[in-house]
């Protein structure tokens, strides 16, 4: 995957959550995508099954942060789907990543947006999900 893939993952995901609840199409599209990421179970076991490095610790970090956004902004009231998966998955990804792992993921993520060029680049959107 080229360097430039987590922003483009982002951007279109931040372009769509603020369309999300105008548009039935939106609506659907982002179902489909949330559901072609992979689920926290597999990346539950991707965590427990080796020494990840910082780009596959990015990748995790990234899902599930949209995940957490995306079923915060549709799950109203219950959030029964990030309560039952999102944060135990995030309380597991946080518990077993090392503080400067972390690091190393943090200044990726800070590169990448750095170095877009795109003009949908909205780094205050994108740091609110991140």
């Amino acid at each position: 995957m080229g360097r430039e893939f987590p922003i483009q993952l982002l951007e279109f995901y931040t372009r769509s959550i603020g369309e999300l609840l105008e548009s039935e199409k939106v609506f659907k599209n982002m179902k489909k995508f949330i559901e072609i990421l992979p689920s926290s179970c597999e990346i539950l076991k991707l965590m427990q099954s080796q020494k990840n490095n910082a780009n596959e610790m990015m990748f995790m970090k990234l899902i599930i942060d949209i995940m957490e956004n995306y079923y915060k902004s549709v799950e109203k009231p219950l959030f029964t789907k990030l309560q039952q998966e999102v944060f135990p998955l995030a309380l597991t990804f946080y518990t077993q990543i090392d503080e400067k792992i972390l690091n190393e993921v943090n200044n990726l993520f800070k590169s990448h947006i750095d170095k877009s060029n795109s003009l949908y680049t909205d780094r205050r959107r994108i740091l609110w999900i991140l």
